[in-house]
This record gives structure tokens, C-alpha cells and sequence, in this order.
């Protein structure tokens, strides 16, 4: 974590906050060790990442369904005889 801000004046963001609080619950009230929490964050970032991947896939592909011509083959319309 790294504050921003100036030497006087820190200011964490609210994922750093929320960040710091996960470490502190996972040690002190779930007794995990140092090593099981940085593989804990590291699962927990791959899973956000892959969150962030998949919502991205989704939000294209919608935008590709909603184009005249899409879902039919080579853009053709299917009501054609």
C-alpha cells in the first residue's frame, strides 16, 4: 500500500483500507501465518482480475449482439427465403 497525499497529510485509498483490513482479520481472528496470507491476496487479486476479464468479455460481447446483422451468419438475415 502506498498513501497519496503529502508527507503531512496521508490518505489511503478505499481498496488499500479494505486491503489492510482483510490482512488484519485474516491473522488475528482466522490465526493464518504470514506466507497464507500473501497466497490468500494472490488468489484474491486473480480472482478480481478474472472478474474484470470476464465482465469485459460479457460487456463485448453484448455490444456485438446488439449490431444489425449479428447472431446471423456472414451478417445475413435469417427471414430471407
Amino acid at each position: 500500500m502506498v498513501p497519496i497525499g503529502t508527507a503531512t497529510e496521508l490518505a489511503f485509498t478505499e481498496a488499500d483500507l479494505a486491503r489492510a483490513k482483510l490482512i488484519r482479520d485474516l491473522i488475528q481472528k482466522l490465526g493464518v501465518n504470514q506466507e497464507g496470507v500473501g497466497v490468500i491476496l494472490n488468489l484474491l487479486d486473480q480472482v478480481h482480475s478474472l472478474r474484470r476479464a470476464l465482465a469485459d468479455m460479457l460487456q463485448s460481447a453484448h455490444e456485438r449482439s446488439a449490431l444489425p446483422g449479428a447472431g446471423s451468419p456472414m451478417g445475413q438475415d435469417q427471414n430471407h427465403e
